[in-house]
């Protein structure tokens, strides 16, 4: 009876002891990514995410906070294509830091000019005529 009392106390007043579990990433594309992750029990309130290019410091940018009640996936926008990117998830503010699984965006298309009725894309920095047609060459 000590036992489990000792360990429902323990519980109480430690809600940040339990780590999410299964993380994971879906729709990627050239500027955004969408990370995923089970509960593991957290009852802290909330969970802190932060993301950052591979090598760069975490503090490149600003934590999101999210809700506990919130479903456990957020889409991280407006980053950087061709880019590959690191990012963890914890419980609350106690929590313990759990890496999720790195993650690389696309490359962009861009539209460098039309002749008649056909379109012409070049993929990511090539984007003047001469570069394209150097490419072809």
């Amino acid at each position: 009876k000590k036992v489990l009392l000792f360990l429902f106390i323990l519980i109480l007043i430690s809600p940040n002891l339990f780590s999410q579990t299964n993380l994971s990433t879906s729709n990627i594309s050239s500027n955004d990514a969408t990370v995923i992750w089970d509960n593991g029990g957290c009852s802290a309130g909330s969970y802190i995410l932060r993301y950052r290019e591979d090598g760069a410091a975490w503090n490149q940018n600003s934590p999101i906070t999210i809700p506990t009640l919130a479903d456990h996936r957020v889409t991280i926008l407006t980053i950087n294509s061709n880019t590959t990117y690191n990012w963890r998830i914890k419980c609350g503010s106690g929590g313990s830091w759990e890496n999720g699984p790195d993650f690389s965006t696309t490359g962009n298309f861009n539209l460098i000019g039309s002749i008649g009725n056909s379109s012409y894309y070049v993929y990511d920095d090539t984007t003047t005529w001469t570069e394209a047609n150097n490419l072809c060459l």
